[in-house]
């Protein structure tokens, strides 16, 4: 599975901010990030790097699974699309992100097998 870390997901998705930092957080949510959170976002698609706090992980969980909620595009089809060309993807649904990947990766498949691959030559 493709991953990428919070900053990339949120630039994706068109936000321009940074995660607050240990004195933006209250109470428990200064707390070190759970091993529950973490397996959450890596199961989402997004690295735990830069993610220290309870807080940090709670706020980028809370967008990733809107966006699921919603039948938006995966961080990992987000990533493949820019690296395909395609701009705003975080606009992307999953089913857009699936056929246009889906598409791409049959095209491909056609143009790396050989018409001579299969056969054998004497």
């Amino acid at each position: 599975m493709t991953t990428v870390n919070y900053k990339e997901f949120f630039r994706m998705i068109g936000i321009e901010r940074e995660l607050p930092n240990k004195y933006g957080l209250k109470g428990r949510m200064c707390d070190g990030i759970t091993v529950s959170q973490q397996i959450a976002l890596r199961n989402l698609g997004i690295g735990t790097t830069g993610i220290k706090y309870k807080g940090q992980a709670s706020i980028v969980l809370d967008l990733a699974i809107g966006r699921a909620k919603r039948h938006m595009a995966t961080p990992g089809q987000m990533k493949k699309l820019e690296q395909l060309g395609f701009q705003k993807v975080g606009e992307f649904t999953y089913s857009e992100a699936f056929q246009y990947l889906d598409n791409k990766n049959s095209y491909n498949e056609e143009l790396d097998a050989m018409p001579w691959e299969d056969d054998e030559i004497d």
